[in-house]
């Protein structure tokens, strides 16, 4: 590890009307390879505004929905089905039946819930919740991760960027999910540089935290699969009603970080604290996941990390507003 000057650029993000608004950035970890040298992209861009925050999620169902139908026209072309899921993942809970690529596409659950939604007052309760996280993304994103890992296994990598991408919308959609549900805000965007990976040295094990501020700067989660924040049950003021956020049984489903590459992820939503997040992921795993204990051979890496949360390695001084969604320019100082 190697210790030196920290790293600042500006990022000029741009509305339709024309508009910008620059963000100063400070990478103090410039330790890792972030090859920040070319202007990025944004990805993943997650901020709206609360009141918008419903339409907001309308719309990327609508966007996944035609990802899902273009990736399962591609899925149609890799034979698969005589493969047992025991030889690719081991003989885990999981591994029950033969490899699939096609994903079942829940998203035709949304239309009673659009319904409800209008007939009720327009008000939003728990069953919104349950019915998003329960019935339409749990088992779409087991299935993301279960095909990623065996397309991996089977080199059948031309097209995994496509799943990689509905892996990660699926995620936003959740956040947004939450945002509703809850009143807890998780907005975020990433900013991508290039596509190189890196391997995680394992001394930076110490380093992940689940603690997160707005204006804080994460080394882009790299691993495709459930993470820690999937474990912890998403609670409502009916303690009978709250909400699972994987399926059952999907602990050998939990990946850790093992590698980064050039995307930055900015985050703009609420603060929590490293301590509050164990207590919320101590509290799911007695009450709802039957004394579960997190251990370290639960690690899928190299170096049998425990990667908790993310790698912090920056800030930036001001939140944009949700228009500001495009680079216009980017300056190192």
């Amino acid at each position: 590890m190697r210790y030196g000057v920290s790293m600042k650029f500006d990022v000029t993000l741009q509305n339709d009307l024309g508009q910008s608004k620059t963000l100063k950035c400070d990478i103090f970890a410039d330790w890792f390879h972030l090859g920040l040298m070319n202007p990025p992209d944004v990805i993943h861009w997650n901020v709206f505004h609360k009141h918008d925050a419903l339409n907001r999620l309308y719309k990327i169902t609508e966007t996944l929905d035609k990802k899902i139908n273009e990736w399962n026209n591609i899925a149609d072309a890799y034979k698969t089905e005589n493969i047992p899921l025991s030889e690719i993942l081991g003989n885990i809970v999981m591994s029950s039946g033969n490899a699939f690529c096609k994903i079942d596409n829940k998203l035709h659950k949304f239309n009673p819930l659009k319904e409800w939604y209008s007939m009720d007052k327009k008000t939003i309760d728990h069953k919104f919740g349950l019915v998003v996280h329960q019935d339409i993304l749990n088992p779409m994103q087991t299935q993301v991760i279960l095909i990623y890992r065996v397309l991996n296994d089977q080199n059948l990598i031309t097209h995994i960027n496509k799943l990689v991408e509905i892996f990660h919308m699926i995620k936003v959609m959740r956040d947004v999910t939450t945002s509703i549900t809850q009143e807890t805000n998780l907005q975020n965007f990433g900013l991508k540089f290039h596509n190189d990976f890196h391997l995680l040295d394992d001394e930076w094990v110490d380093r992940f935290s689940m603690e997160r501020n707005p204006g804080e700067i994460f080394l882009y989660p790299t691993q495709i699969g459930y993470d820690y924040d999937n474990i912890m049950i998403e609670l409502y003021d009916d303690d009978e009603h709250n909400a699972i956020k994987m399926t059952s049984n999907s602990f050998d489903l939990v990946e850790q970080q093992v590698c980064y590459n050039g995307e930055l992820l900015f985050w703009c939503g609420d603060p929590r604290t490293h301590e509050d997040a164990l207590e919320h992921l101590d509290y799911s795993l007695n009450s709802y996941w039957g004394g579960y204990k997190i251990k370290k051979t639960d690690t899928r890496n190299k170096y049998d990390m425990l990667t908790w949360g993310m790698l912090k390695v920056g800030s930036f001084d001001i939140v944009p507003e949700p228009e500001y969604d495009t680079v216009k320019n980017y300056v190192i100082r």
